[in-house]
């Protein structure tokens, strides 16, 4: 487990989001725990990998893929684009941070789907998966 462990001069410590508090947001905001956890998921296969552009990915005109990567499919584009969200054990470190679902639409799509691919759902432990989305989402949101 991700508890405590030391690895070239680096100590990692629990960063897992599921306190009971976190939970009661994720049954809250569930579809949009559902959208963030889509781009975790499948945000890799969109990357933009190919900085010459010489091969024909199959999954970036796969709208197989891409769907999932869409506020609609999971019944969000109803809502009003500047209502904010707490993204509290949803998203990034686990804090309270509020954004709209546009801000978040944006913000998952520079993390996962740019030029960088991140794939870690494959991994059996849920603390792990945790912690690698923390890493990853908090990373990103000190650099905003």
């Amino acid at each position: 487990s991700f508890n405590s462990f030391k690895s070239s001069n680096l100590i990692y410590k629990n960063y897992c989001t599921t306190n009971q508090k976190n939970i009661e947001n994720r049954n809250r905001y569930a579809n949009v725990f559902r959208f963030i956890q889509a781009f975790r998921q499948f945000g890799h296969l969109v990357c933009d990998l190919d900085p010459l552009k010489q091969s024909n990915s199959r999954f970036k005109s796969d709208e197989n893929v891409r769907q999932y990567l869409n506020l609609k499919y999971y019944g969000l584009n109803n809502y009003d684009p500047n209502v904010k969200f707490s993204l509290g054990g949803l998203f990034g470190n686990g804090n309270n941070e509020q954004l709209s679902l546009s801000e978040l639409e944006k913000q998952l799509n520079q993390i996962y789907c740019s030029k960088i691919a991140y794939q870690f759902t494959h991994l059996p432990n849920q603390d792990e998966q945790d912690w690698f989305s923390n890493i990853i989402e908090s990373q990103s949101q000190s650099q905003s």
